[in-house]
């Protein structure tokens, strides 16, 4: 008897979750099976916004780092985390405001002092 209720108790409260108990909606938000298919175990699939679901250090949830990607799946790849770098053609130390660029790794012929 106890079996029985633990399992009805069960059933109704997968019934109550969103998404079938997975915590996770369908795409109209509405909750139900999702269409979600997740590949790299990051807990996000390509049609919630995972921008590359065959890695998991690449989702919604991620820390943008300066690596040349999406970490984060904004849509801009290294924001917030590169360094402006400026040309510093005769060597001194001083570099070009009018000559700079973002970077991950400071240039040769480049300098962070504008």
């Amino acid at each position: 008897m106890e079996l029985k209720i633990l399992g009805l108790s069960l059933a109704l409260f997968l019934v109550g979750c969103p998404g079938g108990g997975t915590g996770k909606e369908d795409s109209t938000g509405e909750g139900g099976p999702s269409d979600c298919v997740e590949e790299d175990g990051d807990g996000w699939c390509t049609s919630e916004g995972d921008c590359d679901d065959n890695d998991a250090s690449i989702s919604p949830d991620a820390a943008e780092i300066c690596d040349g990607l999406d970490n984060d799946c904004d849509g801009t790849i290294d924001e917030g985390v590169t360094t402006t770098f400026y040309r510093d053609v005769d060597t001194d130390g001083f570099g070009n405001a009018a000559e700079s660029t973002p970077a991950c790794e400071q240039p040769e012929g480049y300098v962070t002092n504008g």
